[in-house]
């Protein structure tokens, strides 16, 4: 091969150019670096043999740069742009001429890229041999717009600095739809409100703009959704919660902030509310919303809320302790019947924490044998003998001591551990009661109560019949007493329960009749053997003649449906001559006697008359 004469100084051949190729062992010169825009320069020496690529290696390069969608620009070793390829005119709108002979930097960025970012770029350059990061550049039109920057050092074999070649990605759309990600991640699916992590932002912006500004957090639980849900499906349910989404935002005002913290919980952040009394106003006009009826399939649902509130500067001066003190006042408003809100103080943190050691200890309670069933006495009036006793749970703590009822069964009713609690009670009063039929009170009755959610698990039939088996009680020996709200919750249901074991014998009687849905129409859809008077109507039926009335028109409507009426809370004997006037059957109450430890009670059942022999006019 004929040695090579001359040499082409082209930086980047041209379309059907030659450019050289020096292959080392055949004795090629290496580049050497001529002038910053024209580096290469290759000579024949000593019989070396240059050899020239083939056109069509050269055509299918030049073809990449010209369709490819990544700008690619080549900078002399001074920073000069030499050349651009076509999409760099696509994307910046600036032609091949207007680009060659300007700063690199500035093709890139334009005037307005901070000169801070330049020197680190430069500085990663001249230390690695390469850079690459986000930088926003400018169209000519003016518009800005995010780009993926990777930049190279072109070394020679000196390793001195000849090219620069820059690689460059519109990132716009991949910018704009990672934001549409970022947004719909900040935003609860079901009801387009803010989640919880928004929330939180939002509130850190509130308070780091201005921790002296008052700001209040709302804490809204739906009461008893799950129930709901059981009963109209899980679809319909989120019906619910989108319905009263769009009711919250509008009882706050686009000024203030609404969120979906999950499941039935909503957060509401109000910022610079006048005073406690306008959160109060608040508040109240937010659970006036979401019990406004709700229609579905030809019928009408009413919900409730608890609600919690706490407030800034004053509760908390951060995200978590407002968020968890709003929660907490809320858990209170839940516990005390719902339907209602409830301002954070000092003092709920120890109310919450004596909530969580009873939950804590509720857990272990029947394992540690800390339960136990005392029996409240119940005489007949025709006779003035006991003809029933009704099992009441007592709790003691190890800790705490005796644990009233009133605190530990509601908690147990929430979290679930009344069905364990009520499948003990049931065993041990079945056991305790064929105790006493053993001792010789075989008439002797006794009266269980059964918790809502006791009362909906599927198999309580079984359950109960079990109890009854192990024991060896006489099923109708045993009286089960439900709420009204238990058997309306589900009447269909409610009534093939009751149809199933009142086949075995059992005995059913509606306790606390008149505090629910205080309706005697449903009294014949039931099978039921006794209804029992709520005490609430006993202790004022000596001094409120509607109350008086109430119960007597109970008494005489139950006498004409077969229904037994026990008066319970008889605590005086102006109220016991009353219910006496009035008819009822049976009473219990503190007037003869409190709930008795099972030890105690075969002397009464042996002596009536040691339970208050006056009060029921059995002469000594």
């Amino acid at each position: 091969m004929a040695p090579q004469t001359d040499v082409m100084k082209q930086p980047f051949p041209g379309p059907g150019e030659f450019g050289t190729a020096h292959v080392a062992g055949y004795g090629v010169a290496e580049p050497e670096r001529t002038h910053p825009h024209c580096p290469y320069e290759s000579r024949s020496a000593d019989g070396n043999t240059v050899f020239r690529c083939e056109e069509e290696g050269l055509l299918l390069a030049e073809r990449i740069l010209t369709h490819t969608d990544e700008v690619v620009i080549v900078a002399g070793a001074l920073g000069i742009v030499l050349r651009v390829n076509e999409a760099y005119t696509r994307i910046t709108g600036y032609g091949a001429d207007e680009a060659r002979g300007r700063k690199l930097p500035l093709l890139l960025a334009g005037e307005g890229q901070h000169r801070a970012v330049w020197t680190q770029m430069w500085q990663e350059l001249l230390r690695h041999g390469a850079w690459q990061g986000e930088l926003w550049s400018r169209r000519k039109n003016g518009e800005t717009f995010p780009q993926r920057l990777k930049i190279t050092a072109i070394r020679d074999a000196a390793q001195r600095v000849t090219h620069y070649v820059a690689i460059a990605s519109d990132i716009s759309r991949q910018k704009h739809d990672g934001e549409l990600i970022d947004q719909m991640r900040r935003l609860d699916p079901l009801t387009g409100l803010p989640n919880r992590e928004l929330l939180s932002l939002r509130l850190q912006q509130a308070l780091s703009t201005d921790d002296t500004q008052p700001l209040a957090v709302l804490h809204l639980d739906i009461d008893d959704l799950k129930s709901i849900n059981q009963t109209v499906g899980q679809g319909y349910g989120d019906y619910f919660i989108q319905t009263i989404a769009e009711r919250l935002v509008r009882g706050v005002g686009a000024e203030n902030t609404v969120a979906r913290r999950g499941g039935d919980e909503f957060c509401i952040l109000l910022h610079r509310p006048d005073s406690p009394e306008s959160v109060t106003a608040t508040g109240k006009r937010l659970l006036a919303l979401v019990s406004e009826p709700l229609p579905l399939l030809d019928e009408e649902y009413v919900l409730t809320a608890s609600l919690g509130i706490s407030l800034s500067p004053g509760d908390a001066a951060d995200v978590e302790g407002l968020l968890s003190h709003a929660s907490l006042a809320m858990q209170l408003a839940k516990q005390e019947g719902g339907n209602d809100l409830r301002f954070y103080s000092p003092a709920l943190s120890a109310a919450i924490q004596e909530r969580q050691a009873i939950d804590k200890g509720l857990r272990l309670a029947i394992e540690r044998g800390e339960f136990a069933l005392h029996y409240q006495p119940q005489i007949s009036m025709a006779t003035g003998r006991v003809v029933g006793v009704e099992a009441l749970l007592r709790w003691r703590h190890p800790e705490m001591g005796m644990v009233s009822p009133a605190r530990f069964i509601p908690i147990a009713e929430e979290t679930g551990k009344i069905v364990a609690i009520g499948d003990w009670v049931l065993r041990e009063a079945c056991r305790q009661g064929r105790a006493w039929h053993d001792a010789g009170f075989t008439g002797l009755q006794v009266a269980v109560n059964l918790s809502p959610r006791q009362f909906r698990q599927a198999n309580l039939v079984q359950r109960i019949a079990d109890a009854l088996a192990a024991s060896g009680f006489a099923p109708g020996a045993l009286e089960l007493e439900i709420t009204e709200g238990a058997l309306m919750a589900d009447p269909a249901q409610a009534a093939e329960v009751l149809r199933q074991l009142k086949r075995s014998g059992v005995r059913f009687s509606v306790d606390d009749f008149g505090t629910g849905y205080s309706s005697l129409g449903y009294l014949k859809r039931f099978d039921l053997d006794s209804l029992k008077i709520d005490r609430s109507f006993i202790g004022n039926c000596c001094r409120d003649r509607h109350d008086a009335a109430i119960v007597e028109a109970v008494i005489g409507l139950s006498h004409s449906l077969g229904l037994e009426v026990v008066a319970e809370g008889v605590e005086d004997e102006a109220q016991l001559a009353f219910v006496r006037r009035a008819g009822c059957d049976l009473v219990q109450g503190y007037f003869y006697s409190p709930a008795l430890a099972p030890a105690q009670l075969p002397a009464v059942l042996a002596d009536p008359a040691g339970l208050r022999r006056q009060a029921v006019g059995v002469p000594a």
